[in-house]
């Protein structure tokens, strides 16, 4: 759940402009791009349909070229929405508070210094003295 950090609010609106955006410029960008993968379906479409005769080709073509053309656009859509929630979480103030009109982000599970990022240690290295190093050449985890 996500807190407004100047009133402590639960009432947050995330607004989620990037991947809106994102979805649909990929989605027009996938079907632009399939239009090759179309051309594809439908001729694969009518071979299939071939069996049943004339109307089956047809058959077979028009729903080659639909499925096709659907492949691209939701596969467009899905990788056009990841990277505008990537957009969105760490670039967008993305949430809005409903109480006190506050906008921000939210935080990141990284420490920040002096305005660079360092990867917080994982949970075996923490309270170890960085200085010692470790007995032998790896780890006794990766031993």
């Amino acid at each position: 759940m996500t807190r407004c950090p100047v009133c402590r609010s639960d009432h947050v609106l995330t607004r989620n402009y990037a991947k809106r955006v994102g979805r649909t410029l990929g989605t027009a960008a996938g079907i632009g791009a399939g239009v090759s993968a179309t051309l594809k379906g439908a001729r694969i479409g009518t071979q299939v349909g071939w069996v049943a005769g004339p109307p089956g080709r047809l058959v077979g073509g028009l729903t080659g070229a639909i499925v096709g053309t659907l492949l691209w656009g939701v596969m467009g859509g899905k990788a056009g929405a990841t990277l505008g929630e990537v957009v969105d979480e760490h670039m967008l103030d993305n949430h809005q508070c409903l109480r006190c009109g506050h906008r921000f982000s939210e935080p990141s599970n990284h420490l920040v210094i002096d305005g660079h990022f360092t990867a917080t240690p994982p949970p075996e290295d923490r309270g170890r003295n960085p200085d010692e190093g470790y007995p032998g050449d790896y780890p006794e985890a990766y031993a």
